[in-house]
């Protein structure tokens, strides 16, 4: 099932009502697998110069990588709290992760490669729709970046690919599943519209991640200098949902 990526096949039937439209995308799944195995097949995977620009990042739950093998043979590090960033070569049709002996032969620093990954995201176009929302008396901008792939590892490089969204503070980021990520800046004139922002989207991210065919976290992330610490979110028996901000954005806060 993983070597055919058959997971993905069937919770792509299954959004699929109609079954007589179920052979379309079997064979359409396995035709881009097949032409990502041809052209896996041209990669010299010593030869670092000539496959680099195929490498990307795809951001996964824990859990699903877990399930399939976990990381032991492929290239991962964790940037939010609860998913591991793992190295992909991006192959017409289809991803395949970069395996570590592979990886090995390169004689590459790790951290340069991931780099290097990002860059070719930071090169995909996305959309970015920017809103203002009145919450409770506040006017709250709130950014909606889509891509059909990219979307989630696109805001793991916020500061340099979309400098306009991250504030004096950093961002407010929900990364529900891979074609979307919702942001929110957070600055010195306007320092809880974060609250407001995770207050307001909560449900709507969760329905995401639920709904999602590829989930990845319905959590909320403060981004701040390239880095993501969880933001403690607590919902009362009222259903109130009570934000706390994490300790280092407390601090820039509370600084003079």
């Amino acid at each position: 099932m993983q070597a055919f990526n058959l997971g993905n096949l069937i919770v792509q039937c299954l959004a699929i009502k109609d079954k007589s439209k179920w052979d379309i995308v079997i064979e359409g799944h396995f035709k881009n697998l097949f032409s990502a195995i041809d052209e896996q097949k041209k990669i010299d995977p010593k030869n670092f110069e000539s496959i680099k620009k195929y490498l990307t990042i795809r951001i996964y739950p824990k859990k699903y990588v877990e399930q399939r093998g976990g990381i032991n043979g492929v290239v991962a590090r964790s940037d939010l709290e609860g998913t591991y960033s793992v190295l992909m070569f991006d192959l017409p049709g289809a991803f395949s992760p970069v395996d570590k002996e592979s990886f090995s032969q390169w004689k590459q620093d790790t951290t340069d490669v991931f780099i290097i990954a990002q860059n070719n995201i930071n090169k995909q176009e996305v959309t970015k729709n920017s809103s203002q929302f009145n919450i409770d008396g506040i006017k709250v901008e709130i950014t909606i970046v889509e891509n059909e792939v990219y979307a989630s590892s696109y805001v793991l490089d916020l500061q340099n690919n979309s400098p306009e969204l991250v504030g004096e503070w950093g961002s407010a980021i929900a990364v529900p599943g891979r074609k979307v990520a919702m942001v929110c800046k957070i600055s010195k004139d306007k320092p809880v519209d974060f609250v407001k922002f995770i207050q307001r989207t909560k449900p709507i991210v969760e329905k995401h991640y639920q709904q999602d065919q590829q989930p990845i976290s319905d959590q909320f992330f403060w981004y701040y200098k390239g880095k993501f610490t969880k933001i403690n979110i607590v919902t009362d028996d009222k259903g109130n949902i009570h934000v706390f901000s994490p300790f280092g954005l407390t601090e820039l806060m509370t600084s003079k």
